[in-house]
């Protein structure tokens, strides 16, 4: 990480070293000319971009399926053949597939695209002994950067001064916080999350002001890296490997067949065209023709109904990845949370008060012992709202699509929304004195309520442990009483128990008639009023996200920056963090081994003070468990495990450019909600997809034992290569669809999926083999019991029976377990209309003329089609006896 790189260079040089290596004199700047040489030995400030992938390119990649290939060398074969009708056929099913294929990606690309801020931004430096503001982009290395609160780091740099400075570096670190900033160099800090004196690219300033020296700009920056390592390669999409698995098999059957006909056809002395024939009838028969196409299809019905939830599936094959993932890794900060600091306690010494809301939006409710109370009936808290006013300084401004932009410190735009949310009116201005901001030494700041010449009122607020020792008393109500060793007790367990819940605190304490009480210095004799408790507000449906998941049988983990007791906190409130489980902090990734980690592993539930390199380690773990893993994130510091990670979801408003690029899966509206309808769908699609290959491969199966145990009998082949082509395109085409997009059923729905390495299961197998032997059987016995009729005839009848047994597959295996006969015919009338055309497309194959020369076909008596009906009607009888026994089994 980029992190390691700069950061133990940089935090060991002392501010003199510092200047002296980059050779700049903070007082002056870079002059003119010494600019122009480090642009050009270094570069712009600008982080490049990925190059978008042209529609060209897109449609190239299409084609890069072994399955593709597999068809493309079917398509030639039978050129070569001079099976010009079949090899068209082919190759439009491969131009449908791409053009679709092509069209969803590019679509998804330009989504992204138009998501991406774009808004310019400028830095202030100091150039040529003059301040000066330039575009960001325009920053060299060895700049001084002048630092003022709600400036956007441009560059990452080395602090020279500061003055109380704060950084919110959420971005990056993925913890809430802001954190305080000083130019104290660290020898001995190897810790990359606590660096002090550097700031980096992409961070925000909240408070203070400072002056600094960049050390790294564009590519260089720890933002800039984390980027360009997004170009590595990805984990693999598990339906990908699922499909690649799938080809070496077909792959691998072709090549064993080719070679038994060739060794067959050379012992009985057949004619090289005829062995050549049987190998192309072989070689189709294994080849499921319709496969891309209705892959395409149905996981392009799965974007579009996503797309429906606002997620954007950026890759046709993460739509069944979905309905593979066993963990679901939610980042804290932006995700779980909104990353907006607000009040959810506020503790006197007569009321416990709880505070519900959304963030800087001020709205909410109040509670006390459960009890929803209205703000007016609280005159306690009224009265410490309007004190915490005076002394926050926040700003905190909406933007029109609902983001919060925070001008200050997130704490004390908390204490703002607070005021509003509570409804207290402004104290007037002439009334405030002697207000003093926060000051990190003494750690509280203070005001003055001069009501009258005689009759004022000092605040202070901040450090509970500074605010509790300048206090001699406390208020009960409308008494206040001498605070004894009992009540700072009372206070240190009431302390405990918020530090406990992950709260950031703040006291606050008054003093009354105290006209000429010093701000600063020693304060004493202080009542106290509150104890305010203060964290990253929790998204609502967090926890309704996290049941959910848990009851579809989905393991939910929370990774994050943050120190373990507020993760754990937080991880407890949404229903992560449970009995018995344990948080695993970045130390401990590191000091414990593989076997220890992996032995661990399932107990832990949260991971805290992790950096995007334990993030990476974390995502490995659960990969090395052979367990599929679905992340979220939003921040620059999640980009690197959202490319890792099996599956990677972004946050589409609050998201950083960074991560919506890495992830596969973009939440539109940032809804938590969506990511558990997502996997819900993503499910339906495994299911379906399993089904469907059920279907197509017990077909293939089918066909090559009918054209091998001819070989074996040395008969006439019952199925000509056309004729197979036919069946698995057209025929199976039009109901493999229709089947995948089988509407579904609640009483269907598999709460816990049960997944092996591979997308077929050994029940799967076992259902082709069994089918794929009906079939043989059946369409051998009618291939051999009409002798009387012509070998053409005689292929018609196999054709029809295969056919027909293919409708009554498609119809019998529409449920997993339930009957035939308890499923409702009209619920989906895909299926229906599927089965209308392919039955006249049949009729019209052995009718028409023209397709009789095509397909080698000839009119068939009455009785043939009545035989083969009674049949195929066989196959419907033996699903039923395996759905019963599965039932009985399962």
């Amino acid at each position: 990480m980029p992190a390691s790189h700069h950061a133990p260079k940089w935090r060991t040089l002392s501010i003199e070293k510092t200047v002296a290596t980059l050779g700049v004199d903070p007082a002056i700047g870079l002059k003119s000319a010494e600019i122009l040489t480090r642009r050009a030995t270094f570069g712009s400030n600008t982080i490049p971009n990925p190059p978008h992938a042209s529609i060209v390119s897109l449609w190239f990649r299409q084609f890069k399926s072994p399955l593709i290939g597999i068809l493309l060398f079917a398509g030639a074969t039978l050129l070569i053949l001079e099976h010009r009708s079949d090899a068209a056929v082919i190759f439009v099913v491969l131009a449908v597939n791409s053009i679709i294929g092509t069209f969803h990606e590019y679509r998804a690309q330009k989504t992204v695209r138009a998501l991406k801020k774009l808004t310019p931004s400028n830095a202030t430096v100091r150039r040529n002994g003059v301040t000066v503001t330039i575009p960001a982009n325009e920053i060299v290395r060895g700049d001084i950067l002048i630092l003022s609160e709600g400036d956007r780091i441009v560059a990452d740099a080395r602090l020279l001064e500061t003055n109380f400075l704060r950084v919110n570096e959420s971005l990056l670190t993925g913890e809430s916080i802001p954190i305080t900033k000083d130019a104290v160099a660290k020898p001995k800090q190897r810790d990359p999350l606590d660096a002090p004196m550097l700031v980096f690219a992409g961070t925000a300033i909240t408070h203070g002001n400072g002056l600094a020296v960049v050390v790294a700009t564009g590519s260089q920056t720890k933002l800039g890296a984390i980027s360009a390592n997004l170009q590595e390669s990805r984990t693999p999409i598990p339906l990908e490997t699922d499909i690649a698995m799938l080809s070496k098999i077909v792959l691998g059957v072709i090549a064993g067949l080719l070679i038994v006909v060739v060794i067959l056809g050379l012992r009985t002395q057949l004619e090289l065209s005829h062995i050549l024939f049987v190998a192309v009838a072989l070689a189709v028969s294994a080849i499921p023709e319709g496969l891309p196409a209705v892959l395409t299809i149905v996981l392009s019905t799965g974007m579009w109904r996503m797309a429906q939830r606002n997620v954007l599936i950026k890759k046709l094959f993460a739509v069944e990845a979905l309905g593979q993932v066993r963990v679901l890794a939610l980042d804290k900060t932006g995700t779980i949370t909104f990353n907006e600091m607000m009040v959810t306690h506020l503790w006197t010494p007569t009321h416990d008060i709880k505070i519900t809301g959304e963030g800087y939006i001020p709205r909410g409710s109040f509670f006390v012992n459960g009890n929803l109370i209205e703000p007016s009936a609280l005159p306690d808290a009224r009265r410490i709202a309007s004190y915490l006013s005076v002394v926050s300084h926040a700003k905190i401004t909406k933007a029109p699509h609902g983001d919060a932009f925070v001008s200050g410190d997130p704490t004390e735009a908390a204490l703002v929304v607070l005021g509003e949310k509570i409804g207290i009116e402004p104290i007037a201005a002439d009334v405030v004195r002697n207000v003093v901001p926060f000051d990190y030494t003494e750690k509280f700041s203070s005001a003055e309520l001069a009501f009258d010449d005689a009759n004022s009122t000092y605040i202070i607020a901040g450090a509970p442990e500074t605010i509790v020792t300048a206090c001699s008393a406390m208020r009960h109500g409308e008494a206040t009483v001498q605070m004894n060793s009992t009540e700072r007790g009372t206070l240190a367990s009431q302390l405990e128990t918020m530090a406990e819940q992950g709260l950031r605190v703040v006291a606050v304490a008054t003093k009354q008639h105290a006209a000429h009480e010093p701000q600063n210095g020693h304060v004493r004799e202080y009542t106290f009023e509150a104890f305010i408790g203060i964290s990253d507000a929790v998204r609502p449906e967090s926890a309704a996200l996290v049941g959910r998941a848990k009851s579809a049988g989905l393991r939910v983990v929370m990774i994050t920056g943050d120190l373990p007791t507020t993760a754990r906190a937080i991880a407890h409130d949404v229903g992560i963090f449970e009995h018995g489980d344990r948080v695993l902090t970045g130390r401990e990734l590191h000091e414990l081994d593989e076997h220890e980690l992996r032995a661990l592993l399932p107990r832990v539930s949260v991971f805290a003070r992790v950096t995007p390199e334990d993030k990476l380690h974390i995502v490995e773990l659960f990969q090395k468990s052979g367990l599929t893993l679905a992340m979220t994130g939003d921040g620059v510091n999640d980009a690197p495990s959202l490319v890792k990670a099996d599956l990677g979801i972004a946050m589409g408003n609050s998201g950083t450019d960074v991560a919506r690029q890495a992830a596969d899966i973009v939440l539109l509206n940032d809804n938590l909600e969506s990511i558990v309808a997502a996997i819900d769908e993503g499910r339906a699609m495994y299911h379906s997809l399993r089904k469907v290959l059920v279907y197509l491969f017990a077909t293939n199966f089918g066909e090559i034992c009918i054209v091998a145990t001819a070989i074996a009998l040395q008969i006439p082949i019952p199925i000509t290569a056309a004729q197979i082509i036919w069946l698995n395109l057209v025929t199976d085409g039009f109901l493999d669809v229709a089947l995948a997009l089988e509407p579904k059923n609640p009483k269907d729905s598999v709460p816990k999926l049960q997944r092996s390495h591979y997308l077929l299961q050994k029940s799967d197998f076992f259902s082709i083999a069994l089918t794929g032997i009906i079939m043989t059987a059946g369409t051998l016995y009618l291939f051999t019991k009409h002798t009387e009729l012509s070998l053409i005839e005689r292929q018609t009848a196999a054709v029809i029976v295969m056919a027909l047994f293919q409708w009554v597959h498609a119809w019998a295996i529409r449920t997993e377990r339930r009957s035939f006969f308890q499923t409702s015919l009209w619920r989906n009338p895909y299926l229906i209309a599927a089965t209308v055309i392919v039955i006249a497309l049949q009729i019209a194959a052995v009718t028409a003329p023209w397709l009789q020369r095509i397909l080698q076909t000839a009119p068939v008596p009455p009785s043939i089609w009545g035989e083969a009906l009674a049949i195929a009607l066989s196959l419907l009888i033996v699903e039923e006896l395996r759905k019963w026994y599965r039932r009985r089994t399962h």
